[in-house]
């Protein structure tokens, strides 16, 4: 393994003396969460002075893509886990019939490790199913980026623990790695943390200076209007050559949100032939090389909330009934029941929120005054961290303006903060 720097190496020497059976490992995209937590595993796995092995060590994530994107990158790496990332729906073996949940506070997972990534999503209820299920011997590492949007759900566990918890549990990664090499987009992560605006690039060009190409792209449109025929043209060649690549937005509503963008661009990069097969799925209509997403986790099948895919094949089945099937990065799946294929819907364009856990190569960000009230700091540092390798905003600086003054506060009130300050709940 490479050498790890040296924020990343204080974190596995103090995660690993075991003092405490959680630890908290904290970090912006492009810090080296998943390198350092390969590190750690790999230093507590050939420790003589511990229980934990490959076999006893569980990794999770609050949603399916996410999962898969830890998965795929422990892949790229040839990093071998006995226990590939789950859900923590998946892990816990939860019974969407029963609203039951196999392991419990009655019967624990037969965990030494469990190690949970993109907490910052899990809320408080989640977290207690988790730490129920753990066997007292069990060490949990909590691991995230704290400057991400809140949980939907009540709570925020993870910040509560950051904020209000020992000193000796947190874990901060310092060194943006991505930055270092010459990205913009990570650079432009940072400057949006300190409220600053990004530095956009200017293509084929290395404004920073190191190994990579100016990889953030800056589109002036002040007329809403004109939003979607941009988008679609930038979005075109990746689409045509079947790259990985998304459109985010931070709302749904209203002329560039998500239900007419995705229309949209079913329209322009995905137009109906006569060698396209379609189906209906209620008010949609999808057809073959469509980007879609997965809308409810399916234990069935195998797919869940957030996953997004293409349209291979529609079909019929002996009864008589039309059939989907969609590729899922690799993963394919036939979707036969219609209440099934209902859990589907167009993928082209995704609110920013829909996107937490995911990362893709290419993509656009809506950032228009139209939707001036939903940015945020923190909503527009979600958005633009999604990206690895291009991406370009298209809007107008009123709403950069916004997300970069609009600090919401992540303030809630939760007995977890309060019992972490030693007070009474």
């Amino acid at each position: 393994m490479v050498a790890l720097d040296q924020s990343q190496q204080a974190a596995v020497d103090n995660i690993s003396k075991l003092t405490h059976n959680i630890h908290l490992l904290i970090g912006a995209g492009g810090s080296g969460k998943t390198f350092t937590i390969q590190h750690l595993l790999t230093q507590l796995w050939e420790a003589q002075d511990n229980d934990i092995s490959n076999d006893t060590t569980y990794l999770a994530c609050p949603t399916g893509k996410a999962a898969k994107v830890l998965n795929d990158a422990f892949a790229q790496d040839d990093f071998k886990v006995d226990n590939e990332a789950k859900t923590i729906h998946r892990l816990l073996q939860y019974n969407p019939g029963t609203g039951e949940w196999t392991y419990n506070q009655f019967n624990r997972l037969p965990a030494k490790l469990v190690i949970l990534d993109e907490v910052s999503m899990v809320d408080s209820l989640m977290l207690e199913k988790v730490v129920d299920a753990l066997p007292k011997d069990c060490q949990l590492i909590l691991v995230g980026d704290d400057e991400q949007l809140p949980p939907v759900g009540p709570g925020q566990p993870f910040s509560d623990l950051i904020v209000h918890g020992p000193r000796e549990i947190i874990n901060r990664l310092t060194t943006n790695h991505r930055q270092a090499q010459g990205s913009l987009i990570a650079g432009g992560c940072l400057d949006i943390l300190a409220g600053k605006t990004p530095t956009w690039g200017t293509w084929g060009l290395n404004t920073m200076g190191g190994i990579l190409k100016d990889d953030l792209f800056f589109i002036e449109e002040p007329e809403k209007e004109e939003i979607p025929f941009i988008v679609s043209e930038v979005c075109y060649p990746w689409h045509m050559a079947g790259c990985d690549y998304a459109v985010l937005a931070p709302q749904k509503t209203g002329v560039c949100g998500v239900d007419a963008m995705n229309k949209y661009l079913q329209e322009t990069l995905n137009p109906a032939s006569e060698d396209k097969p379609e189906i209906n799925v209620a008010w949609l209509t999808l057809r073959v090389g469509d980007k879609v997403l997965q809308t409810k986790n399916n234990y069935d099948l195998g797919v869940f909330n957030g996953f997004t895919g293409i349209v291979q094949e529609i079909g019929i089945n002996f009864d008589g009934e039309q059939t989907i099937t969609v590729n899922f990065d690799g993963q394919i799946v036939r979707y036969e029941e219609k209440e099934h294929i209902k859990q589907l819907t167009l993928g082209y364009c995704l609110t920013v929120h829909k996107s937490q856990g995911s990362q893709f190569k290419y993509g656009v960000l809506i950032c228009h005054s139209s939707h001036y009230f939903m940015w945020s700091r923190s909503l527009f540092y979600t958005g633009v961290s999604r990206f690895r390798q291009e991406l370009h905003i298209v809007g107008d600086r009123k709403a950069i303006k916004r997300g970069l003054s609009n600090v919401v506060s992540g303030e809630r009130n939760t007995f977890l903060k309060l019992a972490l300050a030693g007070e009474e709940v």
